[in-house]
């Protein structure tokens, strides 16, 4: 084997033959097996197991066996049921943390829903064709709607009048084009036909991609509020005319008793008195004033 390169065969297994070598010889030569088995006797054991090696032995010292054969596929599937186990570990695991998420993500949207549908305020989104997605109770009440009459209404045809729909579009262009918070005020149209001023404070809501996909608006209504502010810069509007007109007449307190006119007479001392300031825009202020008396008025 040696002389033909076979040098690497190797036993793969054992079978049911057996063969054991022996050497016979004639029975009626029994001199011939003495000298033989002298003969033998006297091989050394290092010629004999060259002999052996080169002639009858595969080299059984790495003789393999079937049970050597098994060792690879059962290696093989502990590793694979290792690995099954620790997959099924990280699973479970990912499966805990991704419930606990959703868990909280469910409270945090829970509480925004309860935060937004309690809000005194307007609370309305928008999508990016105009469409009305929802509104909140504060502001359904007001407009005298119920929620699934809004839902996919088109958001400036239905509640902004005519006259206020240019400012909210372009407030929407600037929510899309510029991606920055915007305010205004403008008008919604309640069910009844009412106008209600609203102060809004608009964002864009946008996707993963960077696209505008929503428009939130939060807003207060503040019709009453612009009415009485303008009622009451009317009232003093009115009061500083007349003031303006009457010459040589003042309005003023003296100890709680208000004075005008040439009926009373002013005292000989001066004194400090209290004074309306109207000159201050909304706000009504007073101021202590010295006033003396007129003589040559008298």
């Amino acid at each position: 084997m040696d002389a033909e390169g076979i040098s690497n065969l190797r036993p793969a297994g054992e079978t049911e033959y057996s063969f054991d070598l022996r050497m016979a010889c004639r029975k009626d030569w029994p001199e011939l097996a003495a000298i033989l088995g002298k003969t033998l006797a006297t091989i050394p054991a290092g010629t004999r197991k060259d002999i052996y090696r080169n002639w009858i032995d595969l080299d059984s010292d790495s003789e393999l066996h079937w049970h050597h054969l098994l060792l690879f596929p059962l290696a093989g599937l502990g590793v694979m049921l290792i690995v099954a186990v620790a997959v099924m570990l990280w699973n479970r695991s990912l499966k805990k943390q991704v419930r606990q998420r959703t868990e909280e993500l469910k409270r945090q949207r829970d509480f925004n829903n309860v935060l937004i549908r309690s809000s005194p305020s307007f609370f309305v989104v928008i999508d990016r064709d105009g469409k009305t997605i929802m509104m909140n109770d504060a502001m359904l009440s007001k407009l005298g709607y119920r929620r699934e009459e809004v839902v996919g209404a088109d958001y400036l045809t239905r509640f902004v009048p005519d006259e206020d729909r240019a400012t909210v579009s372009s407030v929407f262009d600037q929510l899309s084009n510029r991606l920055i918070p915007a305010s205004d005020e403008s008008h919604v149209i309640t069910r009844d036909g009412q106008k209600l001023l609203v102060a809004w404070n608009g964002q864009s809501v946008l996707k993963q991609s960077g696209e505008v996909d929503l428009f939130v608006g939060v807003g207060t209504d503040v019709t009453e509020r612009r009415k009485s502010e303008a009622a009451l810069l009317e009232s003093e509007r009115k009061l500083s005319t007349l003031m303006s007109n009457l010459p040589g007449m003042a309005y003023r307190c003296w100890r709680q008793h208000p004075l005008s006119g040439s009926s009373r007479t002013l005292p000989d001392s001066p004194a400090e008195v209290p004074v309306r300031n109207v000159s201050s825009g909304s706000r009504t202020t007073w101021q202590t004033s010295r006033l003396t008396r007129d003589r040559s008025a008298r």
